[in-house]
This record gives structure tokens, sequence and C-alpha cells, in this order.
């Protein structure tokens, strides 16, 4: 004999939690379905799995251009401070502004790429023997001054560009909205 019935209301839930713990003690048996029905449309979720790598990858690409654009400004303001000292400089790496203005930064895929477009850029960051002038009978040795290694990596003279939490604060807001444009779909 088979009997169903239905249960409104989570006062009639002890009897189910009864039947069941009758039915692990062997004392009865059950066969049939418990239908649970809730507000919200599950179909929302499969929504969200499909496009979900979609949304993860949309807000990763948007994050990457905010996390540059701060990556450039650190870069500049590592060369602006006076805290690169050597015989012949005032403690910055800024003369002319010229390289400091040749900064290049590009996004290829996952990476973000930093270049600078001066000739110059390379005895100013790894250092070495320069001729003032041109005059070969005259050598000076600047130190080097790696700021992109400084600013990425820490260690001084400058502070360390915390690329963790600027990119998570900008992560966080682009994957709201594509969430967001994926419920609203």
């Amino acid at each position: 004999m088979a009997k169903s019935f239905k249960i409104t209301g989570l006062d009639k839930l002890d009897l189910v939690v009864r039947a069941v713990n009758n039915f692990d003690k062997g004392k009865t048996s059950a066969k049939g379905l418990i239908a649970i029905t809730t507000d919200t449309d599950l179909r929302d979720i499969d929504k969200l799995k499909a496009r979900f790598p979609e949304a993860l990858e949309n807000a990763h690409r948007k994050t990457l251009v905010f996390v540059a654009e701060e990556l450039e400004i650190a870069l500049g303001l590592a060369m602006e401070t006076n805290a690169w000292n050597w015989e012949y400089g005032d403690g910055n790496i800024v003369d002319t502004g010229a390289l400091r203005d040749s900064v290049s930064i590009g996004i290829t895929g996952d990476r973000i790429n930093v270049s600078y477009g001066e000739e110059y850029a390379a005895i100013v960051y790894y250092g070495g023997y320069i001729h003032p002038y041109g005059n070969p009978r005259v050598q000076i040795y600047m130190p080097g001054r790696p700021w992109i290694a400084a600013v990425l990596n820490g260690g001084g003279p400058v502070e360390q560009f915390d690329i963790r939490r600027v990119y998570m604060q900008h992560f966080e807001g682009f994957m709201k909205a594509e969430l967001s444009a994926i419920d609203a779909i």
C-alpha cells in the first residue's frame, strides 16, 4: 500500500525527520519523492555557470588596463623620487623628463610589458661608464638606478608597487559588474 502526503510549511518538517529516522532504524520502509520548492530559479545558476568563464576573462582584461595605468604612475613617481643618490645627480632620475615620458606600457595576453624609448635608458637603469659630451679623456661611472625592479620587486629605495592589491581591488569591481550583466540577461 502506498500513501502520499503533502507537507506544507516548516512546522510539518518534523514529520519528515521522524520518518527518515524511523527508516534508518529499520522500523519502516518508504518509497517516494520529496519535492522542495523555492523562489530561486535554478536555471539562473546554469546560466551563470555557462557564462562564468567569459565573465572571468572580461573582468581580467579590464583589470589589466587599470593595473597598467597605475603601474605607469608608480614608475614615473619612482623616477622622480630623490632616492637615487649618485655623485653627479640630485637624487632623482629625471633630468629633462624625456626618459620618464618615453615609457610605453602595453598588454599582450596576460602580460604587462614596460619599455622605454630613449637610447640611454639602459645606461641609466643598469649603470656604466660614460664620456660626457663625447670627450674620450673624461670618463664617469653612472651607478645603475633600477627603478623598474625596485617598483615591481621591492628592496628600495622606492616603495614597491602592490600589484596584487591593485589587481584585486579592480578585479572585484569588474567581476561584480560582469556577474550583474549575466543576471540581467
